[in-house]
C-alpha cells in the first residue's frame, strides 16, 4: 500500500494509464512489420504432457499444487545455481551489446525461493500494463456481477486521438467492427489474445463511467501508482513489482479463486509465440504476457513475463529489456526462459520429491 501523499487524482490516471498504452501505438505498427525469425534452437526437452482437458477445471491453475492430480509429487527442492546464471547472462548480453540493460525475476513458485537481477531498474510498461487493467475490471466484476456480460457499442477506433496523430493518417490495427455489440469478458479477451488498444481504451472508459475513482483504487492495493505528470515515454515500472501481479494471480491474493482463474485463463491465450513462449515446449501451459515499445534513436524496450507451469515446479519468470535491436532483445529473453527451464527440468528430474505447504506470505 502507497501512502494518501502518492495517491495522484482519478483523471490523471485514467490519462496516464492511456497514454502508457496507446502512445505506443505507432510503434506497434512499426514492429508488426518486422520478419520475426527465431534466433534460437528448438528447445531439446522431453516434457512429459500436462493433461490439460475441456473438462478441467478453471480454478486448476490457481495454485494448482494444492488442487491437481498430477502435482502430487511436486518437487519442493531449492534450486542451485539460478543466482549465477542469471546474472552471467544479464552480464554477458550487455557485454555482446545484445541489449543495453535488462532486468531479470525468477521465483519458485512451490518455495519462497526467488532471485532478481537489476530488478529496482525503471522501465516503461508498454501493453504490460493491460494486466493490471484486466485485475482492475475483474474486480469490479465481484461488486457488480453483471460487468463480464455487460455489451459496450464499439463506435470506431479511439486510439489515434490518444497517440495525438492525426486521425486520417493513422491506421488502427483493431479487429474491433464499428458498430458491433461487445461483452466485457470478450474485451478482456481481445486486449490479453491480441494486445489490442481499442479493446482497452473501451474497458478503460467503461470502468471510468461506472466508477472514476474504481481504477485508481486497485492500482493502489497493488502496490502501482503512477506517478502525476508522468509522459507516455516515462519508466516508472520495476521487474519486481509487476511480477507481483503474476504472483498474485496465481495464488489469488486479490481477486476470487474463480476470477482469477479467469485471469490466468485470459493469459494463457497470449498471442504471442516467442521470448518465453518460445522457449518452453508447447505441452507446458504458460499464463503470460509481453509488451513492446519503439522509444527514439530508433531503440526498443522488450518485457516479456510469465507463470511456467512445469510439472514438478511451476515458476515465475520475467524479463524486461532495452536495447538497439528488437531481435536482440527476443533471443536474449528465448536464451534466458531457456536456460531457466533447462535448470528446472534437469534439477527436478534428479532430486527426490516431496510435498511441502507453502508459506503464501512474504
Amino acid at each position: 500500500m502507497e501512502s494518501d501523499k502518492s495517491k495522484v487524482t482519478t483523471n490523471s490516471i485514467v490519462k496516464s494509464i492511456g497514454l502508457v498504452l496507446i502512445g505506443i501505438a505507432i510503434g506497434f505498427l512499426v514492429i508488426l512489420g518486422y520478419q520475426y525469425i527465431t534466433t534460437i534452437p528448438p528447445t531439446n526437452f522431453v516434457a512429459q504432457e500436462i493433461a490439460i482437458t475441456k473438462e478441467a477445471k478453471k480454478e486448476e491453475f490457481v495454485n494448482p499444487m494444492i488442487k491437481l492430480p498430477y502435482y502430487k509429487n511436486h518437487s519442493w527442492i531449492k534450486l542451485k545455481g539460478i543466482e549465477e546464471l542469471i546474472k552471467n547472462q544479464v552480464e554477458i548480453a550487455k557485454k555482446e551489446k545484445r541489449i543495453s540493460s535488462g532486468s531479470v525475476y525468477f521465483r519458485d513458485l512451490t518455495n519462497d525461493f526467488k532471485v532478481g537481477e537489476n530488478e529496482l531498474e525503471e522501465f516503461s510498461p508498454a501493453s504490460l500494463m493491460k494486466v493490471p487493467i484486466m485485475i482492475a475490471v475483474l474486480k469490479y466484476a465481484e461488486i457488480k456481477p453483471y460487468t463480464l456480460t455487460t455489451e459496450i457499442l464499439f463506435e470506431g477506433p479511439k486510439e489515434a486521438n490518444y497517440s495525438k496523430v492525426d486521425p486520417k493518417s493513422f491506421k488502427s490495427s483493431t479487429k474491433l467492427i464499428a458498430g458491433n455489440l461487445y461483452a466485457v469478458n470478450q474485451l478482456i479477451d481481445i486486449m490479453i489474445a491480441e494486445s489490442d488498444n481499442e479493446a482497452t481504451i473501451m474497458l478503460i472508459d467503461f470502468l471510468d463511467r461506472e466508477d472514476p475513482t474504481f481504477l485508481q483504487k486497485v492500482e493502489v492495493d497493488l502496490g502501482m501508482v503512477i506517478p502525476e505528470g508522468i509522459a507516455m515515454n516515462d519508466n516508472f515500472l520495476t521487474v519486481k513489482r509487476y511480477a507481483s501481479f503474476f504472483r498474485t494471480l496465481f495464488n489469488a491474493s486479490y481477486l476470487s479463486d474463480e476470477n482469477s482463474a479467469k485471469a490466468l485463463n485470459f493469459l494463457l491465450n497470449t498471442g504471442y509465440g516467442f521470448g518465453i513462449r518460445q522457449s518452453i515446449p508447447s505441452s507446458v501451459n504458460i499464463a503470460h504476457k509481453y509488451g513492446i515499445k519503439l522509444t527514439e534513436n530508433p531503440s526498443f524496450q522488450l518485457h516479456h513475463f510469465g507463470i511456467v507451469y512445469h510439472q514438478k515446479k511451476p515458476f515465475l519468470i520475467g524479463v524486461m529489456t532495452k536495447g538497439n535491436d528488437l531481435e536482440s532483445l527476443k533471443g536474449f529473453i528465448s536464451d534466458v526462459a531457456y536456460n531457466l527451464y533447462a535448470q528446472v527440468e534437469i534439477q527436478t528430474n534428479n532430486a527426490n520429491n516431496g510435498y511441502l505447504q507453502r508459506d503464501l506470505d512474504d
